[in-house]
């Protein structure tokens, strides 16, 4: 490993920005867009990390420009690792190396081809002075249209013109979506946290599940989270992007996911409320423990060969899937015994679903989506119009797959109890026997059958602003206002409204903590 470039910042740098290569980076427009920005350039520092031995001639030629000009350098910290080209990459060694070097109070992992404002760095520095017990993410408005290819620097209506997949008009898509935030939202765009609470959790985790293309700094966002920090989305500061060939991880490697492109492996970690990484990174290791090492240290010590040598293109599988993303098809190399695609209530260690479970949560989703039917039919009888989604093809669909009640289709269906399943282990894991429901709708009866497999308890039902509908036998009915004299987690039985219905319940008195949102 070579620093080509290392300059120590002042005392008093808030920020320090990482940025991975794994010598796939065409343009590096984005240290344009980080030297424009609102804050002194003395208050954050910038670190490139290179996988291998790429030693980018755009960026020496940048290095000379403000050489001669005497301007601030695009750079402050340039890794070469010098990785052997056989071995692939591992975005989460690069961040525990950033980390390692970085000199800032605030770590910022963004995306290397990204384009920001002049608001960027200064928006992340407010969300910590107003409150530091957060971990920050910035969403990203993506453009899939080729115009802008190569880079030729457009500008932010542009961007969010023709070609835009999640722009909604003032903000992306992901900031507003109440149905399934986790894979609308970008989570590998932009993440901030504080550095000591990134070495404090252990740093990135170097297993092999989160090796190449699936998975980024969000995995490190979850473990922060169990700690007791506040994921925090912010609402008006975002990143853009622009399409590039080999963009989406096009033609990667991929570690075991979901089916939507989020890490199986780091999904379990909210679920089972692990703080610590599998695999630590030794020079993390040393840091947390609360040795000081010299940067000779940090590159000597940062590397497990025996680890690494797992890595190696020959050991990884051969079998190729295909996905569509933003209007764009996706091949994605993957081992063959990652199982992908949305499960029905899985197992996560030591918590199963059991068969009798499964058969009574399927037979309560058909019940339901008969009911669904009837409705229908109902409304078309007296009404005379056809209702939304209506013909005798679509109807027959939603009753013999039971999936698409509770969400609109099949794979947001397997999502959703996927949430109910993931919640209901939250607080098992937290050592919780009893837990209150908020709402009495077709989600509170799915996580009642799914708490029959778990040692938590559905104590009481609280229906929304006083409506009564049919419920369970054994439910015991309570007031809002009998939420709070509760001990127990409340658990917000609904895809909708969530954040009104939260914000309602700490107005009343609910602890925060106590408050679980299905997602």
């Amino acid at each position: 490993m070579k620093l080509l470039v290392r300059n120590k910042p002042p005392t008093d740098v808030r920020l320090s920005v990482i940025m991975l290569d794994w010598d796939c980076r065409e343009s590096y427009h984005v240290f344009d867009y980080l030297a424009d920005q609102t804050i002194p350039r003395d208050r954050y520092e910038i670190l490139w990390i290179e996988y291998y031995d790429k030693v980018a001639p755009e960026i020496q030629q940048r290095l000379d420009k403000a050489r001669r000009e005497g301007l601030p350098p695009p750079v402050d910290t340039w890794l070469v690792m010098e990785m052997p080209r056989e071995v692939y990459y591992h975005k989460h060694l690069m961040y525990n190396l950033g980390i390692a070097l970085a000199s800032g109070r605030i770590i910022v992992i963004c995306d290397s081809d990204a384009l920001a404002k002049p608001t960027f760095l200064a928006s992340i520095i407010r969300s910590f002075e107003d409150d530091p017990n957060i971990v920050l993410h910035l969403d990203e408005v993506r453009n899939n249209s080729g115009r802008f290819y190569p880079f030729n620097y457009p500008h932010w209506d542009e961007i969010t013109g023709e070609g835009a997949t999640n722009w909604t008009g003032d903000k992306p898509f992901g900031i507003v979506d109440e149905q399934d935030p986790l894979h609308s939202r970008n989570y590998g765009a932009c993440m901030a946290a504080l550095r000591k609470d990134l070495i404090a959790i252990g740093g990135a985790d170097e297993h092999i599940d989160y090796l190449g293309h699936i998975c980024g700094p969000y995995e490190m966002t979850f473990r922060l989270v169990n700690t007791g920090k506040y994921e925090i989305w912010h609402d008006s500061e975002w990143l853009y992007h622009v399409w590039h060939p080999g963009q989406a991880g096009d033609c990667n490697y991929a570690g075991p996911h979901d089916g939507k492109h989020m890490s199986s492996m780091a999904l379990t970690a909210r679920v089972t409320m692990r703080v610590r990484p599998f695999l630590e990174n030794p020079v993390i290791e040393r840091l947390r423990t609360g040795q000081v090492l010299t940067d000779e240290k940090i590159l000597e010590k940062a590397l497990q060969p025996e680890v690494i040598d797992r890595w190696r293109i020959g050991n990884l599988g051969k079998r190729h899937r295909r996905y569509d993303i933003g209007n764009r098809q996706v091949r994605l190399h993957e081992a063959p015994r990652y199982g992908c695609g949305p499960a029905y209530a899985p197992t996560y260690a030591p918590y199963y679903c059991s068969v009798g479970t499964r058969l009574k949560l399927y037979t309560l989703l058909h019940h339901l989506g008969i009911a669904k039917f009837l409705r229908a039919v109902m409304t078309k009888l007296m009404f005379r119009k056809n209702p939304p989604g209506w013909g005798p093809r679509a109807m027959l669909k939603k009753m013999f797959r039971p999936f698409g009640i509770i969400g609109g289709n099949s794979d947001m269906g397997k999502q959703h109890v996927l949430y109910c399943w993931e919640s209901l282990c939250r607080c098992a894991s937290r050592g919780f026997k009893e837990v209150a429901l908020y709402d009495m709708g077709e989600i509170a009866k799915v996580l009642s059958v799914l708490s029959s497999s778990l040692p938590v308890e559905v104590k009481a039902v609280c229906p929304v602003d006083g409506e009564t509908r049919k419920k369970l036998p054994g439910w015991c009915v309570i007031d809002e206002t009998a939420l709070v004299s509760e001990s127990v987690p409340v658990v917000i039985a609904t895809f909708q409204r969530r954040e009104e219905l939260k914000d309602k319940l700490i107005s009343l008195g609910v602890e925060r903590e106590r408050i679980i949102t299905l997602s």
